[in-house]
């Protein structure tokens, strides 16, 4: 696709909206209006011009040497939010839909692709002055959002500050596009949450467009619709193959085998636009597709590592680290979990080199950290350079080594991390990919002992309704009852998100939906029961887990609405329980009578529960 002319649309973007966009931020005094809409015109199109620049240009795994014109690439997305679907979403189809969005999808689904596109789209085809903020940048700032907008534009320069910003928003001049919320590192993410709903409510003009992974979080935003990224049916995969620069044969082949038998077995791979790249690049050196998470990122390195490592004409290129492949995974590892815990997608030099020091330290490895960093990023994928950052090709590479690095751990070590690493909930794939790698080790160290803890906290008391009360307390640190019906909770504390994880993973997945999901209809007999007890005990409509106690009546009508805090619930995590025991100790067992030849004591037998598998 030819490159599109956007000098030109910002110019005319400039020229519809100088006038409003002078008037909204200036005081009002005519002189003011005009000296303002003479330099404003610079200004936003300074702005433009180089935000065009960034978000026009786009480094992919597949490109990750030379950044592409993303609509090269780009095949056209949908959203659903419940029963509506925006085919093909735009800008102005999305601000038709909702005024206030959050877009998620898992990670690789296309979301900041997806953002670039509507900031762009609406430059073109509305008269909104589009924001773009990456919310990872918030996690090395105090500042609000407001201020970081007004530096970025650099308003002082033309006598304006902040409060110019907010009277642009509140007359709805611009449009405002806030890219990943998931990386923004937990100890920030509640207050940029905070900030961006509240930023929503005070410009309810300003069309406002959140980015994340599938979070909780977003049930409590009132006045935001949640819209979920559609997978890639066939014809879209079958259209962004054919977008691809990559080998034609090779992707003949590929697209061959995913129209004979792939898409069947695989389409929930497939469907996703990262993991489908993947395979394309894997499917050339392996002919075959694996089907776990984990075994895409290990196949992808070993891909590019054999293609850097290919020989020619008898010489072998060697790395300038001189490592070999596994001390190379290893600090890289090492390297990818301190970003990890830091909360770092991207790093300056000096960062990765302090990274790549300690390293050394935990690996045992003498290498150059200037080296390592030039054969990481000419040898593999996982980093590419971008102006003076080094930035992980996608965030799902850097979880997939701080999972390894973690499983190389030693087991204190690692259940002291638990609680960080379960904390990150649904917007991290590292537990997922430790389970999925070491499924025994994430069970006998965090799972099991988990549910052992519920089992003593609910076998302490008599009472049905100290029962509920300590498995709500258990599962969430509040509840909100709304007068339509709706409850929402949040599960901010490890051992809740634990369980959220049990139930995902072990739970019959229709049956678990049912239990999660929210009721959207109007309000029933029983939710008005449950607010009228909540009233009658001295409460408003949302209670936190040290009152648990005080309304344990109310927590039982609570279960009655076949909601997340019913004792089948409870009683299903139990019989997970005993599941888990028992094949834990039968791999006991087996393993002692292979060793030893004696049998081990015999755990407690369980059986499947309701939900359970």
């Amino acid at each position: 696709m030819s490159e599109v002319d956007y000098s030109q649309i910002i110019s005319d973007l400039i020229a519809r909206t100088a006038q409003q966009l002078a008037s909204s931020l200036a005081d009002g005094a005519k002189s003011t209006v005009d000296q303002i809409r003479l330099r404003l015109g610079s200004t936003f199109t300074r702005y433009l011009d180089q935000q065009v620049s960034i978000r026009s240009q786009v480094r992919t795994i597949l490109y990750r040497d030379k950044p592409r014109f993303l609509y090269d690439f780009y095949v056209p997305q949908d959203l659903r939010c419940e029963n509506d679907v925006i085919e093909h979403v735009d800008g102005p189809a999305l601000f038709a839909a909702s005024k206030a969005t959050v877009i998620v999808g898992t990670g690789g689904s296309g979301k900041s692709i997806l953002q670039r596109h509507l900031f762009l789209d609406t430059m073109a085809h509305s008269d909104y002055v589009p924001f773009f903020i990456e919310l990872r940048s918030t996690n090395a700032e105090s500042k609000t959002l407001e201020h970081v907008l007004a530096d970025q534009l650099d308003l002082s320069s033309i006598g304006l500050g902040p409060e110019a910003i907010y009277r642009g928003f509140r007359k709805g001049v611009f449009a405002l596009f806030l890219d990943g919320l998931d990386e923004v590192t937990s100890d920030r993410r509640d207050a940029i949450s905070s900030e961006i709903r509240a930023f929503a409510a005070r410009f309810p003009k300003t069309p406002l467009v959140v980015s994340s992974r599938p979070d909780d979080r977003f049930v409590g935003w009132d006045g935001f619709q949640v819209f979920r990224v559609e997978p890639f049916d066939l014809d879209k995969i079958r259209e962004l193959l054919a977008r691809l620069d990559y080998d034609d044969g090779a992707k003949a082949r590929f697209l061959a085998d995913v129209e004979d038998s792939l898409y069947g077995s695989h389409e929930s791979f497939l469907s996703n636009p990262l993991l489908l790249t993947i395979m394309l690049m894997t499917y050339s050196h392996n002919a075959s597709v694996p089907n776990k998470n984990h075994l895409f990122y290990a196949q992808i390195f070993d891909a590019l590592w054999n293609t850097h490592d290919a020989t020619k004409d008898g010489y072998k290129r060697a790395l300038r680290s001189r490592l070999d492949k596994d001390a190379f995974i290893r600090v890289l590892e090492a390297m990818s979990f301190q970003a990890y815990w830091e909360g770092r997608i991207s790093l300056t030099q000096d960062e990765a080199y302090s990274y790549l020091r300690v390293a050394q330290q935990l690996c045992g490895f003498e290498f150059d950290p200037e080296h390592y960093l030039d054969d990481l990023l000419r040898a593999v994928c996982v980093l590419v350079r971008d102006g003076l950052q080094y930035t992980y090709t996608h965030r799902s590479f850097q979880e997939y080594y701080a999972a390894r690095f973690l499983l190389h751990a030693d087991s204190v070590r690692r259940g002291r991390a638990y609680g960080r690493v379960v904390g990150e909930g649904q917007t991290s794939l590292v537990l997922e990919l430790m389970w999925e790698m070491q499924r025994e080790v994430v069970e006998n160290e965090l799972l099991i002992p988990t549910l052992i803890k519920l089992r003593q906290a609910m076998e302490g008391t008599i009472s049905q309704e100290a029962k509920a009360a300590e498995f709500a307390m258990f599962f969430s640190t509040d509840i909100v009852f709304e007068a339509n019906g709706n409850v929402h909770h949040s599960a901010k504390n490890p051992e809740a998100a634990t369980l959220d994880f049990i139930a995902g993973h072990y739970f019959d997945p229709t049956w678990w939906r049912k239990r999660r999901q929210v009721s959207r209809s109007s309000a029933t007999e029983r939710s008005y029961e449950v607010i009228a007890a909540l009233q009658a005990s001295g409460f408003g409509q949302a209670i936190v887990a040290p009152d648990y106690h005080k309304i344990g009546n109310v927590l039982l009508l609570v279960a009655d609405m076949n909601h997340l805090f019913a004792m089948e619930t409870a009683g299903t995590f139990l019989e997970t329980l005993e599941t888990m025991s028992a094949r834990r100790a039968s791999r006991e067992r087996t393993l002692d009578e292979l060793l030893f030849g004696e049998p081990a004591a015999r755990g407690r037998a369980g059986k499947s529960g309701r939900g359970a598998r």
